[in-house]
């Protein structure tokens, strides 16, 4: 759902690591990316189960290991229930849409409405409200959530190739005349206020590579209701395979458009002033892409489609969330790790007490996300994917050892070998140590920098991943040992495969 990501993906990149070479960082990141797809569609295959990792590594390596695996990737979704909106569809959807049609239009009662929506109660709302469009369809069945899934798709999917296009089209004399007569600054002012080095800088361009590589989180995802999935092995390669390379070609083709009209110097100088918070930046809004559009084709179509496919990104993401952690509750509770009645399911088939569960959640990361400086807690969220994918990956490669009789019963695709080593044995010790290399990178100062404020705050921020995964093997274990306690052993019921 994440094409169109990249508008405020290039922002972050060139904020934090000047003179990236954003193009490249796409055919540098697809490689591990299209490593780990290729161990989550072999083991899809395997065992096409609801709740993806937690059923494979709950039965390869062990129970304990494999809820705390997708605990730790369920709460990275949970997390992102008001990030993901708050940032897609507010501070960078909604708001710079409203900015640009401000400027186009010379109208400053839209730049006002850009700037009010940031504060606290406007953000909020409208997160709630965002929510709402992404929830109500879960409640109404699979065949609505997909179909609404599928116009975002589009919408955002449009709004993408509106900016490609308009960047592609543009040549870098076209957009900085425009940008000097809209903008109220000066291209080469910028340029030079900034007073960045130019040109590409090699290491910081492998440091952006890594940004890249974790913005493709979400193509394992239909992982997790493959069990609701016909024809797997095909339909799979499609969805996790497919998304890599798709999600590859729309991010791509935006920062080469991007690098030939904006420029790359000043793409670095004008995120950096914005991001420094430089008197010299006077523009109502942060540079994402959907707002720098409008100055290579000063039609305020182009913006407002760029918004609109960028809002629709949040909801679909969202959505999304919504339908994966709601699987991944019903394969606890059907596993007996989270009460019985966690997977009831109502006329419609939908599992609404879940999803109940799951919006007011949402309510409460949305309130934390808007009132508090909770965010800040979540600086490392991207390592619960991370590490989550590694221990998949693990899983992958211990499967011909570990579970031997169901390696040798799966499809022909999950036993192919070389030199008589499987595959996936292979692929998957490669994915594990690039994610534990990933996992690295995330949290050095390099790529993420460190917490800022009291040291309590400090704290909780590098607390906040050893906590959540104290917290998901206390919840097992606590579930173990009370159904032990009614005569249900659950390392005996974590030796089968659930049924389909």
């Amino acid at each position: 759902m994440g094409v169109a990501g990249s508008f405020f993906y290039a922002f972050f990149s060139e904020l934090l690591f000047p003179g990236a070479d954003l193009p490249f960082t796409v055919l540098f990141s697809i490689v591990p990316a299209l490593i780990v797809a290729y161990v989550y569609w072999v083991l899809t295959v395997s065992m096409p189960r609801t709740g993806g990792d937690y059923v494979w590594i709950s039965r390869i390596i062990e129970p304990t290991t494999g809820f705390t695996t997708n605990w730790l990737i369920t709460n990275g979704c949970m997390q992102a229930f008001a990030t993901a909106i708050g940032l897609s569809c507010v501070t960078y959807g909604l708001s710079p849409m409203l900015a640009a049609l401000g400027i186009l239009y010379g109208n400053p009662s839209f730049t006002s409405m850009a700037t009010y929506i940031l504060n606290p109660v406007p953000t909020f709302a409208l997160i709630i409200l965002f929510q709402l469009v992404a929830v109500v369809p879960n409640f109404i069945g699979t065949k609505p959530t997909f179909r609404v899934a599928s116009v975002l798709f589009v919408l955002s999917a449009l709004g993408d190739l509106a900016v490609l296009f308009a960047f592609a089209f543009t040549p870098q004399s076209v957009f900085i005349s425009n940008f000097n007569s809209l903008s109220g600054m000066n291209y080469a002012n910028v340029i030079t206020t900034a007073n960045m080095p130019r040109g590409f800088s090699i290491p910081n361009t492998l440091y952006a590579s890594i940004f890249t590589i974790l913005s493709y989180v979400g193509f394992s995802f239909s992982a997790y209701y493959s069990g609701e999935i016909k024809r797997v092995k095909s339909s799979q390669l499609l969805a996790i395979i497919g998304s890599v390379l798709l999600f590859s070609v729309f991010i791509g083709g935006v920062y080469a458009a991007v690098n030939y009209s904006v420029g790359s110097d000043f793409l670095v100088a004008i995120s950096n002033l914005a991001g420094s918070g430089s008197s010299s930046y006077t523009l109502p809004v942060a540079p994402a892409l959907n707002f720098l559009v409008m100055f290579a084709v000063p039609n305020a179509a182009i913006p407002l489609l760029a918004g609109i496919g960028l809002i629709a990104m949040g909801i679909g993401t969202v959505s999304i969330y919504y339908y994966i952690t709601v699987r991944n509750l019903f394969a606890w509770s059907f596993d007996r790790v989270m009460p019985e009645w966690f997977a009831r399911l109502n006329k419609r088939g939908t599992p609404a007490i879940a999803l109940v569960i799951m919006w007011v959640i949402s309510v409460l990361f949305a309130i934390l996300y808007a009132f508090t400086i909770f965010t800040q807690f979540l600086l490392y969220m991207t390592v619960l994917f991370t590490i989550g994918m590694g221990i998949a990956c693990l899983a992958g490669a211990v499967l011909p050892y570990r579970r031997k009789t169901l390696f040798e019963s799966s499809p022909d695709i999950v036993k192919k070998r070389i030199a008589g080593i499987p595959v996936i044995t292979i692929v998957g010790s490669v994915g594990v140590a690039l994610m534990a290399f990933l996992t690295y990178a995330a949290v050095s100062p390099a790529i993420t920098p460190p917490p800022s404020g009291p040291p309590i705050v400090q704290a909780l921020v590098y607390a906040g991943v050893p906590i959540t995964i104290l917290a998901g093997i206390i919840i097992y274990q606590i579930a173990y040992h009370y159904r032990k306690a009614q005569g249900m052993d659950l390392k005996v019921l974590f030796q089968a495969i659930p049924p389909e």
